[in-house]
């Protein structure tokens, strides 16, 4: 019975969305986050059943938002309860950040906390504590959970590109033969390795002469066709059909194949897209599934992952704005199968990569992807060491950079990096190698 002296716990979610802005767009509640982040019964209020009396309004926190590379949160007032802009306080981890604030909207002020890189993946504590004008403190604290990101920096930009040719390349194989639902399998048709159930290797049956919505016929490139596309990618197998988030539908170079059929489709679309510093949005729309990669494509092993699945969008970090190669891996083996490539801005609106008129990245058609390389500076060295250890070693934690003093006459040398660290450039300038990590 709920009679005088009982305690409980009680958590309470409230989600806000509007006609006009669909979806989650903030949320806050009393002991929220026993719910939002997983059912945590430790983290609901205590509530404790007394004789009514009065009471002081409090400003209160709603609205917070841990991001990929941010940290959001809003303060209301409440009554005569109003903000002291200058006391709001973050903690992560442990340590206080530095906070930005907006102008005050109504009764709301908005606080936020912007890193120059993701998060690191797992598991962050955070403190919150904010004072009113009377000198009342209100607090909260908990744990998020950060997801694993990729992070392009500026060595995985495109070079030699022609900004005069916008678009996509397309590459397709078509084979009704491929029946397999392993994004694997549609690398390897487009490789030229899968083989048929004869045994040897699957014959392409796309239409090389039949370009859909490309400037021109394919071009045979190993055992594929390569199509040029000036606009947006947002074809499938017939034109006029409404898959997808963008309709209508632009015929999908080589598609029908010579055959007359339009199954066993493993495809390709390679763009430059100009991207900007921070998080970026991209959407895929796929029939079936996808893999999408960055920076050095040349190698699909050494590309960076932005997602792979079925439709949907994939969040990464830009370090460095500029003209990066991204690849998008299309497997469509039965069905209806099309691709959309789209970017997601903050407001939730979806534009179709290269549609300028709507605010879409600009993408290039022709460029040069950079190549990994294979510089080995990470880790312990194999045993035993062969050389002499380089000298003159300076860390410079700040620009994250490492200099050693290069051997003289071509002696051989080594150096050892420990911890591991991603390294990200190496060249040698001045008589010193340079190494940037990240």
């Amino acid at each position: 019975p709920l009679t005088l002296g009982t305690k409980f716990g009680l958590g309470m979610a409230i989600n806000d969305g509007d006609q006009a802005t669909p979806g989650q767009r903030g949320w806050g509640g009393l002991g929220a986050h026993a719910i939002v982040f997983g059912k945590s019964p430790s983290e609901t209020a205590l509530i404790s059943l007394g004789t009514a009396a009065t009471g002081d309004d409090r400003l209160f926190l709603s609205a917070i938002n841990p991001g990929i590379a941010s940290f959001t949160f809003r303060v209301n007032d409440k009554g005569s309860s109003l903000v002291n802009v200058s006391s709001a306080k973050l903690t992560i981890d442990g340590k206080v950040v530095p906070l930005t604030s907006k102008p005050k909207v109504g009764d709301a002020t908005d606080f936020a906390y912007t890193l120059t890189a993701p998060f690191t993946a797992g598991n962050h504590s955070y403190a919150i504590s904010v004072k009113d004008t009377l000198g009342n403190t209100v607090t909260d604290s908990s744990i998020f959970t950060s997801a694993a990101v990729a992070t392009l920096t500026a060595a995985q930009q495109a070079t030699a590109v022609d900004k005069t040719k916008s678009g996509f390349t397309w590459r397709v194989f078509q084979n009704d033969e491929i029946a397999s639902t392993s994004l694997d399998d549609a690398e390897s048709a487009l490789a030229g390795t899968l083989v048929s159930a004869g045994g040897g290797p699957l014959q392409n049956l796309a239409n090389q002469n039949d370009p859909g919505v490309a400037l021109a016929a394919g071009v045979k490139v190993g055992s594929t066709f390569k199509y040029e596309i000036s606009g947006v990618v947002n074809f499938g197998q017939q034109a006029g059909d409404n898959n997808g988030f963008f309709g209508p539908d632009d015929q999908m170079p080589g598609i029908p194949g010579v055959a007359g059929t339009d199954d066993g489709i493993a495809g390709e679309v390679v763009s430059f897209v100009d991207l900007p510093a921070g998080v970026v949005t991209l959407g895929v729309s796929a029939g079936e599934r996808f893999r999408a990669q960055a920076g050095f494509i040349n190698k699909i092993t050494d590309a960076s992952l932005l997602g792979e699945g079925t439709s949907s969008s994939v969040k990464f970090f830009v370090q460095d704005a500029g003209i990066y190669p991204i690849r998008v891996l299309l497997q469509g083996t039965t069905g209806n199968a099309y691709i959309e490539l789209f970017s997601v801005n903050a407001a939730g609106d979806k534009v179709l990569v290269n549609d300028l008129t709507n605010g879409g990245y600009k993408a290039y058609r022709v460029g040069t992807a950079p190549d990994k390389g294979s510089l080995k500076v990470v880790g312990l060295p194999p045993a035993p060491l062969t050389g002499t250890a380089l000298t003159g070693i300076v860390v410079n934690t700040s620009t994250k950079t490492i200099t050693a003093d290069l051997p003289t006459s071509g002696a051989q040398a080594y150096l050892t990096i420990s911890p591991v660290v991603t390294i990200t450039s190496a060249k040698i300038s001045g008589g010193k190698l340079v190494i940037t990590y990240q």
